[in-house]
């Protein structure tokens, strides 16, 4: 009995899947042609090797033709003279197809992107000059397994789908948009450097739902999708899955817009006495935008307001919101932010609590991260309807019942392992740290009539103005009715 060492048994195996595959999907067919893509790697060698095989036996006849993309303006290259010689060996012809691609051709796309769209533009143009019918590339089971997982826990269509009503029209269009911000060059360079430069043409789009899968990109669709309704002031609205998809569109959907600045030249021509309107400088912008009324104030620029400040309140880009004193009435970025710089500090105090109201507001974002903290984990949730509305409705249930109204479910004290974070950047030599004490001592003590003192804020001003611990019980006040009478 013949023997077979173990790279021989391993051939044999590989062999046997590889002709039952073709014989039970009908992969073969009589007359074919078949267009090999001969990247360089294993896999598609191991297919020249196999096809070339199987050209040999008679039924059903067909024949084998490789192809070798060379993307001239890429400056890796394979071994060309090896890869001629590995087809020659099975009897498969070779050819050499080069191209290239201009990336400022298209700005929108990441040069992975375009490098790929082009080798498989390049494919189809040697099946058409060649004859031939199908197309062969070199993937295998494990590749497939691994893709529909990926694709199963973190492609943005299937998510969104699960999240937002299980609608297919909606899910597609979100996940669209979704696959050309992916696809800037941005996007590009920050999963480049979570998992490696693009080394073939399914690299990115692979890698992609590898970034969405790491990063569950299925929680983040369920907590945005939360906090829209919560934005919306519905919860079982028969159309709110409608609405929120829109209010997910317009967030997504931030296009550049052109803005006029002015040059030195242009308004010396004005103070002479031109009577010419300057045109200024014109300047590309994706997330800048204007808040004073001109001629320009008409229902697209208000619009464009909106839809940026949806972005800011969104996972999604911009992640860094700068504005003047205008942005500290009126607008809330709770949702997404829990760290405020000022970059100057005001005069009034009041002013200050109304900047840090911005982003201090039920539900917001450092509020979620402690309620995900304490009950993401616990065993008595069971997660069957909207995560976060069961989460917080288990804060509520734990709040004990002598606690008082003033001190909201939400709130974890001392035990809150997020904060609001305030950033004052001091200067050397400035007087910013003599005026942000006095800032914070008078709003502690404003918030302290309101009967909403801030705790971390009142201690550290009282413990700096009291030494000595025991003189601070002379400013403690009971008035529970059971201590009159009482000394103290």
């Amino acid at each position: 009995m013949t023997q077979f060492t173990e790279e021989e048994k391993t051939i044999r195996r590989i062999e046997r899947r590889f002709s039952k595959g073709v014989v039970q999907y009908g992969l073969i067919e009589e007359g074919d042609k078949i267009l090999i893509g001969l990247s360089g790697g294993k896999d598609s060698l191991a297919l020249v090797e196999l096809l070339g095989k199987r050209v040999r036996i008679y039924k059903p006849r067909f024949s084998v033709v490789a192809v070798h993309v060379v993307m001239k303006n890429i400056p890796y290259q394979s071994d060309t003279a090896y890869l001629k010689a590995h087809c020659e060996a099975y009897g498969v012809p070779f050819v050499q197809y080069e191209t290239a691609f201009d990336p400022a051709t298209d700005t929108r796309k990441s040069p992975c992107f375009l490098c790929s769209w082009n080798r498989r533009k390049a494919l189809f143009t040697v099946a058409k000059e060649h004859g031939c019918n199908k197309i062969a590339l070199g993937h295998h089971m494990d590749d497939l397994l691994e893709t529909l997982v990926n694709m199963v826990l973190g492609s943005p269509a299937i998510c969104i789908y699960r999240s937002n009503g299980r609608s297919t029209a909606r899910a597609t269009s979100l996940a669209k948009v979704f696959v050309n911000n992916f696809n800037l060059p941005e996007s590009t360079a920050i999963i480049d450097l979570a998992y490696g430069r693009c080394r073939d043409d399914n690299s990115h789009w692979q890698n992609v739902l590898k970034y969405c899968k790491d990063g569950c990109f299925q929680a983040m669709i369920d907590e945005y999708i939360h906090m829209l309704k919560e934005t919306a002031g519905f919860q079982s609205d028969g159309n709110q899955y409608q609405i929120v998809h829109d209010m997910m569109m317009d967030s997504l959907k931030i296009h550049t817009a052109t803005y006029i600045a002015d040059t030195y030249p242009d308004f010396k021509k004005r103070i002479n006495g031109a009577d010419r309107k300057s045109d200024g400088c014109r300047i590309r912008s994706s997330y800048a935008v204007g808040f004073t009324k001109d001629a320009g104030d008409n229902s697209k620029v208000v619009m464009r307001k909106e839809n940026i400040r949806n972005a800011f309140n969104s996972p999604m880009r911009p992640f860094v919101l700068a504005t003047t004193s205008i942005g500290q009435e009126g607008l809330d970025f709770h949702n997404y932010c829990r760290v405020i710089m000022h970059w100057n500090l005001p005069s009034n105090p009041i002013d200050l609590e109304q900047r840090e109201g911005r982003i201090n507001r039920f539900k917001c974002l450092a509020i979620r991260q402690n309620v995900a903290d304490k009950y993401g984990k616990a065993d008595d949730i069971t997660f069957k309807r909207d995560i976060w509305t069961e989460m917080f409705e288990a804060a509520k249930a734990e709040k004990q019942n002598d606690q008082s109204e003033l001190v909201p479910f939400w709130c974890f004290g001392k035990n809150q392992s997020v904060k609001i974070e305030r950033l004052v950047p001091m200067y050397p030599m400035s007087k910013d740290e003599v005026n942000y004490e006095r800032l914070i001592k008078v709003l502690s003590l404003y918030r302290l009539t309101l009967g909403q003192a801030r705790q971390e804020e009142l201690l550290e001003y009282l413990f700096k103005e009291f030494k000595d611990t025991n003189g601070l019980k002379k400013l403690f006040i009971d008035l529970s009715p059971f201590s009159k009478g009482k000394e103290g």
